[in-house]
């Protein structure tokens, strides 16, 4: 649940289907925590469902609880096996990291994420968190740090405007 005692993910499906609404392409990021090694076929089918252009998969960092606790062979076994399903299907989701390791490894291109990615007017990056509000970068989101301002309280401009926009370029 979020701070506001609504569902995290029919918030951010709502949110993601506002942006396709409107226009926007739109990535998503799913946290890989150790239920996730049991349903990586399911998780990689919801996504391109969505319709997202892109997905993110990180891996959960220093969790306690065991149940969801991801060791470093298993977020290996889960990217392994996530490659498997991404070939199946002929590489027609971009998957991160996986699709800029790819482009790197076979056509020599640099990687894409967002901590390398040049921000210009034209090229603006930005999350959105469930609740609205905007960051430069999903690791900024995590750590609730940087925030932007909320979404329902920006235009456009505002948002490309703003020097924490940038604050990655």
């Amino acid at each position: 649940l979020l701070h506001n005692g609504k569902e995290y993910l029919r918030e951010c499906l709502r949110g993601l289907i506002a942006a396709q609404q409107d226009g926007f392409e739109v990535g998503m990021i799913y946290v890989v925590h150790r239920r996730s090694l049991e349903v990586v076929r399911e998780l990689y089918r919801f996504f391109l469902n969505t319709g997202v252009t892109s997905v993110l998969f990180h891996p959960l960092e220093e969790f306690p609880d065991p149940e969801y606790h991801l060791s470093p062979a298993q977020w290996g076994e889960f990217l392994r096996t996530l490659w498997e399903v991404w070939e199946e299907d002929d590489f027609s989701l971009k998957i991160s990291p996986l699709a800029d390791w790819r482009a790197a490894l076979l056509e020599g291109q640099p990687i894409g994420m967002c901590e390398y990615n040049v921000r210009s007017r034209k090229n603006v990056l930005v999350t959105v968190s469930p609740e609205g509000f905007l960051y430069p970068c999903h690791r900024f989101q995590d750590r609730d740090i940087h925030s932007i301002g909320h979404i329902a309280d920006m235009t456009f401009d505002d948002v490309v405007e703003n020097p924490l926009t940038h604050i990655i370029a």
